[in-house]
């Protein structure tokens, strides 16, 4: 998988075939500059672009190796108001210390939601940051601060299909698998389990258990 930087360039106007597929660079760009626009912050803009192509399944193959050039203007967009910063970069040294205050450690059950032992796609934090730290333990995280409503989230009905046969399993089995949250210059994002996040909004869910990582980049 690509790493960040990488990826960065790979979603850049002036950079748009570095994947091997055509059509996977031009979803790409699409998703970035939208992104980019409206979440504030590289990071989220990268991580849920590569959600969305994933979740399309995408071939993500990257194009054989060569120089890449990345425009200013994509360093200059504003962040929107309404999604100020979790931390300002002088306050990087301890924001690890304040993510463990705002997000508590994890109960066996939240919600009515058994939490379960193990975290999906671990390998996604690897892949799409370089400097990064993951709080100890399974944390607790309150819905509220994500846009978690399926037709918010998604564009693609099969997509919205999936978070709904979802929501029934997890009705079903009573148990819940910890999703990824990540704390960027942007503020927290779900990184691996959006779906599940949705299907919770679908049960009306208040709180879901996550792995909590601090982006250093």
């Amino acid at each position: 998988m690509l790493k960040v930087a990488r990826i960065l360039k790979a979603y850049c106007p002036e950079s748009l075939t570095k994947f091997k597929d055509s059509d996977t660079n031009s979803a790409a760009y699409d998703l970035f500059q939208r992104y980019i626009r409206t979440k504030g912050g590289i990071g989220r803009a990268i991580a849920l672009t590569r959600r969305d192509l994933m979740a399309a399944n995408y071939d993500m193959t990257p194009a054989p190796s060569e120089k890449f050039s990345i425009p200013p203007s994509i360093f200059k967009k504003k962040k929107p108001e309404e999604a100020p910063a979790l931390f300002s970069y002088e306050e990087l040294k301890y924001s690890s210390k304040k993510a463990s205050a705002e997000y508590p450690l994890a109960p066996a059950e939240i919600d009515g939601l058994v939490v379960g032992s193990k975290v999906p796609n671990t390998g996604s934090i690897r892949s799409t940051y370089e400097d990064y730290t993951i709080l100890p333990g399974i944390r607790m995280v309150p819905m509220s601060d994500f846009t978690s409503a399926p037709h918010d989230m998604f564009y693609a009905k099969n997509d919205i299909d999936h978070a709904r046969n979802l929501s029934e399993q997890i009705k079903h089995n009573g148990r819940i698998d910890p999703l990824i949250v990540v704390l960027d210059d942007g503020g927290p994002y779900v990184l691996e389990g959006g779906h599940r996040l949705a299907a919770l909004h679908i049960l009306g869910k208040k709180a879901f258990p996550a792995l909590v990582v601090v982006a250093n980049d």
